[in-house]
């Protein structure tokens, strides 16, 4: 495939000039290096859609994000189309082992979606696999809303989040250092909403890590799947956190506290909780 980056800039850069608008994506495979987002602009990926992460760092900028944001507000990424990241392309052929061992330095992209600084972004709808690190990554942002199909989410510095039905699925074979589904550190105000998943298998991280999250925490509606080891693990700083109509009985246990969180104040009710 050639490489598309440009002309998906292009478009971008050319809806911004005109204070904003949706650049669609048709049906096809599209293979992109680094491209920026920027202010009012929907990146729509129709139906049969798929952009491909370039397995050439060249293509890529200083960051190594395949999409990212920096400063930018109103921002949607939408439809039923796919983002791939190529990532068994960086660690085949047994590099990922290697590195795990210490051998080598594994050269990778970095987070495949990024947005940093930004107000107001929007995940819908879309696929995401394979990055060769997180697949989505948000720094100092706020007002974030999701509802997507990602494999793994760390959020930090987020003020005001809000994820909805979340589903969280692992490439396979499984590595049990991939760890947490989802993780949010020094997040201000936090709600999940129909979120599915697990860590992954052999982890000993949960499925949910909370670190420093202030304000309230407000967990409804998901699943533990099969395999969930701990659903949720409540580290330092954070303080308020309530638990309603969770399906938590394939779990192995609903929550851990880091030491010292004798403190913290847990609302628990009509959850579905493992027999043990």
């Amino acid at each position: 495939m050639a490489l598309d980056s440009k002309a998906f800039q292009r478009a971008i850069d050319s809806a911004s000039l005109q204070g904003g608008g949706t650049v669609y994506v048709p049906p096809g495979d599209y293979l992109l290096g680094t491209i920026q987002l920027r202010d009012n602009i929907t990146l729509l990926l129709e139906n049969g859609s798929t952009i491909w992460g370039s397995n050439n760092l060249k293509n890529y900028q200083e960051n190594r994000h395949l999409i990212y944001a920096n400063g930018a507000k109103d921002v949607v990424i939408s439809g039923q189309g796919r983002i791939h990241g190529n990532g068994p392309s960086f660690w085949d052929n047994g590099r990922l082992q290697k590195w795990l061992n210490g051998e080598i330095n594994l050269q990778r992209t970095s987070d495949m979606i990024r947005f940093d600084i930004c107000t107001n972004v929007v995940l819908e709808n879309i696929d995401v696999y394979y990055s060769a690190l997180w697949n989505i990554g948000f720094g100092d942002c706020s007002q974030i809303t999701i509802h997507a199909s990602p494999y793994t989410l760390f959020f930090r510095h987020v003020e005001e989040l809000e994820l909805r039905n979340i589903k969280v699925t692992w490439n396979k074979p499984e590595k049990p250092d991939w760890g947490s589904a989802l993780r949010c550190w020094k997040v201000n105000n936090l709600e999940i909403d129909g979120f599915h998943g697990r860590q992954s298998i052999g982890s000993i991280e949960p499925a949910i890590q909370l670190k420093e999250v202030k304000g309230s925490v407000f967990i409804h509606n998901c699943n533990a799947p099969e395999g969930t080891d701990t659903f949720l693990r409540l580290e330092n700083g954070t303080e308020d956190v309530t638990l309603i109509g969770n399906d938590l009985s394939k779990a192995r246990k609903v929550f851990s506290k880091a030491p010292g969180m004798d403190h913290i104040h847990l609302f628990e009710t009509g959850n579905r909780l493992p027999l043990n």
